[in-house]
């Protein structure tokens, strides 16, 4: 397995994509947008997990050397307030603003703000939309796309990665991993993983057991890039049955099934988490998309996708 660290390029994205020029009045920006910089903070909102417009926005980056672009992703967003909010924090900061909105109202709400505010706005999703919606006779459905890229040249590794080092297995190796997702057996940690890696992360998980030590290999992972994946007893009670009923961990002990004991797993977690500081991810109740998102959001707060 190369030694290999920093942040995979996220850069392939279909070629017949376009972009709304709508929101580009250059007129309307303040004086010192138009003046030459190389720093330039890209602000990606999303009603998604935001790693497709991310696609999107490395490829054209790509086409200004010696441009320093720190890309940072709002995802899940669904109101207008949290729009506001991102376009106030791009004026002040200078960034840009990237979205690849769906629903067609917060599309031109983010590009009302923006013109509002001075702050340069590129819109991806509209300009395809509306000329499929012309051509089709066919309406937008509206809701946020769930498209995986499997065709760049950092994607097979990472999956390799992730399927090599799922349960903890090959443990001595997790220092080489992007992110190392921890939790209960039945939280989800598996799914997590291989799609993040269709992303090219180097994701590795490691299941947390009642009456096994985790391995010690895990006491040296940088605790920025460990994330707790926190289900309650009751849901993972629940999970662990019905694999059971569908054949899956059928022949483990009652004390896997247990719910007192699933207790007990659970506040060893939060105790080992607190010692370590690793981040949590509330992971009940939520979709894989939804896990992948909030886990996104941390990651670069200490990793910028840079």
């Amino acid at each position: 397995m190369a030694k290999w660290r920093g942040n995979p390029l996220w850069i392939r994205v279909p070629e017949e994509c376009a972009a709304s020029t709508e929101a580009f009045d250059l007129t309307r920006l303040e004086d010192t947008m138009t003046k030459h910089i190389d720093k330039l903070p890209v602000f990606i909102l999303t009603g998604s997990t935001g790693l497709t417009g991310l696609h999107n926005v490395r490829m054209y980056l790509e086409q200004f050397s010696g441009l320093s672009a720190t890309p940072r992703i709002f995802p899940m967003i669904a109101t207008n307030e949290k729009i506001e909010e991102v376009a106030l924090k791009a004026k002040t900061e200078g960034a840009i603003l990237v979205h690849t909105f769906m629903r067609k109202d917060l599309a031109a709400h983010t590009n009302e703000v923006a013109a509002e505010h001075g702050v340069a706005c590129i819109d991806l999703a509209s300009g395809p939309i509306s000329v499929i919606e012309k051509v089709t006779g066919l309406k937008s459905a509206e809701t946020p796309g769930h498209v995986h890229y499997h065709g760049h040249a950092a994607v097979p590794e990472a999956i390799k990665f992730a399927f090599k080092y799922d349960d903890a297995q090959n443990a001595r190796e997790l220092k080489f991993a992007h992110i190392v997702l921890v939790g209960l057996s039945g939280a989800g940690k598996t799914e997590v993983s291989n799609r993040l890696a269709l992303y090219g992360l180097w994701v590795a998980n490691v299941p947390i057991v009642l009456n096994q030590e985790p391995p010690a290999e895990l006491s040296v992972v940088d605790p920025r890039r460990a994330y707790v994946l926190e289900v309650s007893p009751n849901q993972l009670e629940a999970r662990r049955r019905q694999r059971a009923q569908a054949g899956i961990h059928a022949d483990l002990e009652n004390e896997y099934f247990d719910l007192q004991a699933i207790r007990r797993e659970a506040a060893r977690l939060q105790r080992l988490a607190n010692e370590k500081k690793w981040k949590l991810i509330r992971a009940g109740g939520k979709t894989p998309q939804q896990i992948i998102a909030m886990v996104i959001e941390k990651y670069q707060v200490d990793f910028p996708l840079s």
